[in-house]
């Protein structure tokens, strides 16, 4: 959990002031992150808060707790990242490209995320809570302790990842692109069986 105490105000450029290009036990808020380029940057115990990032060339980001509160990620490519025991809160990733990354820890809560891309990506005791995920790409992923509630996820693809023991009970599940043998193991509503019914089984239920 970040300790935000021990925080100290800084802009970004700060970042360059350290050998191994790690951003550690930093406030940066209200700050526009552009056209970095930095491979392996490493935020370490670090708050945004009201940031915004656009087309910076971040090769092999890690992120370690950190909080992002607001932030802005839309259309950033991130891809081979790592993220420990992070959160992102009202936050925007739409059309953020993360695929072949890892996450482990990571809460997103109220979060834009429609077409995210995150596939080949492994997650681990990963929560997705009240946000839009609709299109995006989770295709060949892991999905290890993840946690999916109250979420849009319209038009996912599931693709080659297996759901078994996922609750979506919770989530709006329109459309989305999986195999019926993915659904194995997996929990759904009485209305999400429904609908599934339907897709792979033509079914009509009145």
């Amino acid at each position: 959990m970040l300790n935000q105490v021990n925080l100290t105000k800084q802009p970004f450029e700060e970042i360059y002031n350290s050998e191994d290009f790690t951003l550690e036990n930093a406030l940066i808020e209200h700050e526009l992150i552009t056209q970095n380029s930095i491979h392996h940057p490493v935020f370490e115990n670090c708050l945004f808060k009201n940031v915004t990032f656009i087309e910076n060339d971040f090769e092999i980001l890690e992120i370690n707790n950190c909080q992002f509160v607001n932030c802005d990620f839309s259309g950033e490519d991130y891809s081979k990242s790592s993220f420990f025991k992070s959160e992102f809160k009202e936050s925007k990733l739409v059309g953020t490209k993360l695929p072949e990354s890892y996450f482990s820890e990571v809460h997103f809560t109220d979060c834009k995320m429609d077409y995210a891309t995150f596939s080949d990506s492994k997650f681990k005791s990963t929560k997705f809570t009240d946000s839009n995920l609709t299109s995006s790409d989770f295709v060949h992923c892991t999905l290890q302790k993840t946690i999916f509630d109250r979420n849009d996820l319209s038009e996912v693809s599931f693709l080659e990842t297996s759901l078994a023991r996922i609750d979506f009970s919770t989530c709006k599940l329109e459309r989305l692109e999986v195999a019926q043998n993915q659904l194995h193991n997996c929990i759904i509503n009485r209305e999400q069986a429904a609908e599934f019914a339907i897709q792979f089984l033509g079914i009509q239920i009145r």
